[in-house]
């Protein structure tokens, strides 16, 4: 990781960056896709959370090509998130925060803006990718209708030996 998209967290009231990763860049992320058509937007900008914390907002948007889980052929996913970040100096599993929009990082001097951007975008991939509008592969033609049970009718009418 080159010291360019490495951030110091203790000077998040100064951020104000936006960046721009290829797919090379985001290796975690092609591994999910068939292909990553081009390069994702990354904007990161320093924050104050509601108690007044320093914070990080994070959103990225790029496209994916994945496969559609309706007809089995590539589709182009956009994807667009944003994440909220209050910046502590210890995480802490007892502690108890009813606010849920801001997630907890800890404070770091070498942040890596790469690693949390593609985080974000995977957290962003549909669960079943799917066209607005397709048909089903190996869906039969209108009006064939086959019961499910048929096979089974054809194995109890069959002569036993």
């Amino acid at each position: 990781m080159s010291e360019a998209g490495l951030i110091d967290t203790r000077r998040a009231g100064g951020i104000d960056r936006a960046v721009e990763f290829g797919p090379a860049e985001l290796p975690r992320l092609a591994a999910e896709a068939l292909a990553l058509p081009g390069g994702f937007g990354i904007r990161l900008v320093g924050v104050r959370s509601p108690r007044g914390l320093p914070g990080l907002a994070l959103s990225v948007s790029g496209q994916v090509r994945m496969t559609c889980q309706r007809c089995m052929q590539p589709v182009d996913i956009e994807l667009r998130s944003s994440a909220r970040f209050e910046l502590v100096e210890r995480l802490a599993a007892d502690v108890q925060d009813d606010d849920e929009t801001w997630e907890k990082l800890e404070h770091s001097d070498r942040l890596d803006l790469r690693q949390l951007a593609e985080d974000e975008l995977l957290l962003a991939l549909p669960y079943a990718p799917k066209h607005d509008s397709c048909t089903p592969s190996g869906r039969l033609e209108a009006g064939e209708k086959t019961s499910p049970f048929a096979a089974l009718a054809m194995l109890r009418s069959s002569p036993r030996r």
